[in-house]
């Protein structure tokens, strides 16, 4: 069986948490013959790059560095696109780096091209929409398209391994000290530390913050704990899309039941199976790349069809609907971070003005 020839680019310069999920589940899937641009270091072991993003490394210094290969020059990547000597060309973080995105769109149909968005606000990249398959993570229900589809956050079935090996399931509290809400509790260095104090408790608080989707949800799961997510109801539908809405609800109730008081034998018994039912979900989207539908676009073999170019009249309802949706959105932040309203009205005018050319 051939395998799947995907190139990845990416700019790389500092971590990325969509694009480094998406990057490292392709460079470590073994039915895909992968090639990027560039090979970051902070996916390597033996590195000493300062991530800027959070104390803890979950996607970082994991990889073998025998598996790094040679960055390819630009003159290179050119002639190795204009050769198709890939089946498909992916754009992990299209708002960060599109290099040579015209070209590839020149040669490439947009069913072979995919661009992902995995900036936490709901701004679309209108200019390139049309020439690929153009994947969103904070997804609002106002973007009715098909050609605008849905993707979440997930932890790449080769860093979910190692992070089970740290279990620990003697249950020692009912909440993790670690907490979105009192950023003193933000106290862990040590990725080992990190994960021991989510997988020594029963629940973890996590919540909306720069946008629905978050690293530390999968984090939590990840650790053999349970995340509790109050006014998870309020989600987007095609945020998060996949997410398992049933099992969270249950997990809230069955913590707001119990918030002061020790789980009864009852009850350890139904939060073991809401954690096993977790655990099942989280080890299938460690393989979906965050959406079923892009997994068949790259694994299947899935036939896809050319869609019809959103007319004019769709790109000027996705300008007006990105001009409220950041508008909102905007606000929101400087609502809930306390942050000056004029840095917000400059932060819109950037993403906006920037992203629906």
């Amino acid at each position: 069986m051939n395998k799947v020839k995907v190139l990845a680019i990416i700019e790389g310069i500092q971590e990325d948490y969509m694009s480094d999920m998406i990057w490292l589940a392709l460079c470590k899937d073994n039915e895909i013959e992968f090639r990027s641009n560039i090979y970051p270091n902070y996916f390597f072991k033996k590195n000493n790059t300062i991530l800027k993003k959070s104390n803890t490394h979950t996607l970082y210094n994991k990889l073998d560095s025998s598996i790094k290969k040679k960055d390819l020059n630009k003159k290179k990547l050119l002639k190795t696109i204009k050769n198709q000597y890939y089946d498909f060309v992916v754009y992990p973080s299209i708002r960060r780096c599109s290099l040579f995105f015209t070209e590839v769109t020149k040669i490439y149909e947009s069913t072979k091209v995919i661009a992902i968005d995995g900036e936490d606000d709901p701004c679309i990249s209108i200019k390139h929409i049309n020439q690929s398959m153009y994947f969103k993570r904070e997804l609002l229900e106002l973007y009715k398209f098909k050609k605008i589809n849905p993707i979440s956050f997930f932890i790449p079935k080769y860093i979910l391994q190692k992070v089970n090996k740290n279990y620990n399931f003697k249950k020692k509290s009912l909440l993790a000290h670690c907490d979105p809400r009192n950023r003193k509790t933000y106290i862990f260095n040590d990725e080992k530390e990190y994960f021991k104090q989510y997988s020594e408790a029963y629940f973890a608080f996590t919540q909306y913050k720069g946008g629905w989707d978050c690293l530390r949800h999968y984090e939590i799961l990840a650790s053999g704990c349970v995340p509790f997510f109050d006014d998870i109801e309020y989600k987007p539908k095609y945020t998060m899309s996949n997410y398992p809405l049933k099992l969270q609800e249950e997990a809230n109730r069955l913590f707001k039941k119990q918030r002061n008081q020790y789980l009864s034998d009852k009850d350890i018994s139904i939060y073991n199976a809401i954690r096993q039912g977790f655990q099942d979900w989280l080890n299938q989207e460690s393989l979906n790349y965050g959406s079923k539908f892009l997994r068949a676009l790259l694994k299947d073999n899935k036939i896809v069809k050319l869609s019809k170019k959103l007319t004019l009249l769709n790109l000027l309802e996705l300008k007006l609907l990105n001009f409220v949706a950041i508008l909102i959105w905007s606000w929101s932040q400087a609502s809930s971070s306390k942050q000056s309203y004029k840095k917000i009205i400059r932060f819109f005018y950037y993403i906006y003005l920037r992203f629906t050319n």
